[in-house]
């Protein structure tokens, strides 16, 4: 009676093995793409700030407040906008009259807020200004207007 065999891989290893180590690896794989996954779903949107929300490259009308929020990676991006008291700076400034007097600002700055429910009005007014630019530049006229 001949010695009995068992089935072995190409590398020496038990098949049974084998397979079983292929399987975990595929295991680990899959762990590792759903955490990657759980962890860029949660973002933080910081103190002072809104959080605003682009699908597919267009604005949504989700606007979250302050803290820990989900969102779906890799289809949604999110911005934080701020709310709070800001100062914007303009340097050397040049500027001319209607009589030729020519006029030299070292610097203009403004303060401004913007209010969180008007947040997401903002850079959709904005995006559709582009829109109707682009309308008008290409010898069409924009519908409503």
């Amino acid at each position: 009676m001949p010695p009995a065999t068992s089935a072995t891989s190409s590398g020496g290893v038990p098949a049974r093995l084998a397979r079983g180590a292929h399987t975990s690896y595929s295991m680990y794989v899959w762990v590792v793409a759903m955490v990657f996954l759980v962890k860029a779903s949660y973002h933080a949107v910081p103190e002072g700030h809104v959080g605003l929300y682009y699908r597919g490259g267009r604005l949504t009308d989700r606007v979250t407040p302050p803290g820990m929020h989900l969102r779906v990676p890799l289809l949604d991006y999110f911005a934080a906008v701020q709310v709070t008291l800001q100062t914007d700076k303009v340097e050397d400034i040049m500027c001319g009259t209607k009589s030729g007097v020519t006029i030299y600002f070292e610097k203009i700055e403004v303060v401004n807020r913007l209010r969180a429910d008007s947040a997401y009005q903002v850079p959709w007014q904005e995006t559709e200004g582009r829109v109707v630019h682009l309308w008008k530049w290409a010898g069409k006229t924009w519908p409503g207007q």
